[in-house]
């Protein structure tokens, strides 16, 4: 089965008619000859019925334009000027095997961002089997293989690359046109806002914006820091649509991607005793006084050093609470004591402050994204995708 497009083109003149058959003509060249070739092409039609010889049947372009601009304007049955509106209409074949479901696609994006059909399949909520078959089938439509894949391993194809590209062109084209559209007929101008803390501010803010403006340059960002103790507030609030945080625990009205895991380290006023090791163990600080976040009811930032404390058998002398990791450093650089932080923090370049990695502490530090989880706000989901692009889940661990 194949659909049949009409190439309907003006013929009011000859320049008009040349372009029409320099089309017809490229597009035969380019179709397989063979009889029989399911891609082969219908004899071509001109409107008033007649076909055009199947060799195409001309010396030169200019002879074929001049064939075609004859059988396109008759005379009027007064022998005036040509009928005003005159078209060709050339009948194509286009194979099925071209036709392709976005559905596909957007499956075959998700094999690639995961390189794992299993865990492609759970993201996409579908069985494996079926999406295997999916891609099969988008293979083959093709005619070239995407996907490498064996029990252990799935890697992309150099097609595989070349197509992926496009694929996630056309899924993030198709994302934006709904949002778009509403938001032109209510004449508002497509915005996202982005809420952040100060702790990923430097490592993580510029990639994860360049890699969504890369895909949508039309979209204004409009950026917004807050305290990191406020944690889903300002998107509970909505007051931001996507938020850059350091997650501390899970909410049923917030969804979240981590980005990265991060092993903890010891703030060190510059020229403490401490600094003179390569790395320490939490129990080397019993002795220091602690600067940290508030410690409250349930998982908190400061709850979690006090932890980190006591499973290394002791009690901080002194905890100092602060409201940001910024005041945290800056009075750790102003030699009021110690603080356990994630590794990031060494992005904030705080003056007066080393750093040492506690070999000890296997617990990580979760940097993520996070939305309303009811947000249906394509260019939110387009911020997702490019977060999970730029940060894909098998390199979240930090080293």
């Amino acid at each position: 089965m194949r659909d049949r497009c009409v190439l309907c083109t003006p013929t009011s003149s000859p320049r008009a008619s040349t372009v029409s058959c320099l089309l017809l003509r490229s597009a035969r060249m380019r179709s397989p000859s063979a009889a029989g070739d399911s891609g082969a092409l219908s004899p071509l039609l001109f409107f008033d019925g007649r076909a055009a010889p199947a060799d195409g049947g001309f010396d030169d372009s200019r002879s074929m334009a001049r064939s075609c601009h004859r059988r396109s304007s008759p005379r009027s049955a007064r022998g005036g000027r040509p009928r005003s509106a005159r078209f060709l209409h050339c009948l194509i074949d286009i194979p099925e095997r071209l036709h392709m479901d976005v559905r596909q696609l957007r499956y075959f994006v998700a094999v690639a961002d995961e390189l794992s059909f299993r865990r492609a399949a759970d993201r996409l909520h579908v069985a494996q089997p079926a999406l295997s078959r999916q891609i099969q089938q988008l293979e083959d439509r093709l005619g070239v293989l995407l996907v490498e894949r064996d029990k252990r391993h799935v890697a992309l194809t150099p097609a595989g690359d070349a197509v992926l590209k496009q694929a996630r062109t056309v899924l993030g084209l198709m994302q934006q046109l709904p949002g778009l559209a509403q938001r032109a007929a209510a004449g508002c101008s497509a915005h996202l806002r982005v809420g952040f803390i100060s702790l990923v501010a430097s490592e993580f803010l510029p990639m994860l914006v360049r890699g969504f403006r890369s895909e949508f340059p039309n979209v204004d960002v409009k950026l917004n820091e807050f305290q990191v103790l406020q944690q889903f507030e300002p998107l509970l609030r909505e007051d931001i649509d996507v938020a850059i945080l350091r997650l501390l625990k899970p909410d049923a009205a917030i969804a979240s991607y981590v980005i990265q895991r991060q092993r903890f380290v010891v703030a060190l006023p510059e020229g403490h005793p401490l600094c003179r090791s390569e790395s320490l163990a939490v129990g080397d600080l019993a002795c220091e006084d602690f600067v940290s976040l508030p410690a409250g009811p349930g998982k908190s930032f400061g709850g979690l050093t006090l932890r980190f404390c006591r499973d290394a058998g002791f009690e901080p002398r002194a905890m100092h609470d602060v409201g940001d990791s910024q005041a945290m450093l800056g009075m750790v650089g102003a030699g009021v004591g110690v603080a356990i932080v994630p590794e990031a923090a060494r992005h904030l370049h705080t003056d007066g402050v080393e750093y040492r990695p506690l070999n000890d502490l296997e617990e990580r530090a979760e940097i993520a994204i996070a939305w309303r989880a009811q947000d249906t706000n394509p260019l939110v989901g387009g911020f997702v995708d490019a977060a999970r692009r730029s940060f894909p889940a098998q390199f979240a661990m930090s080293p």
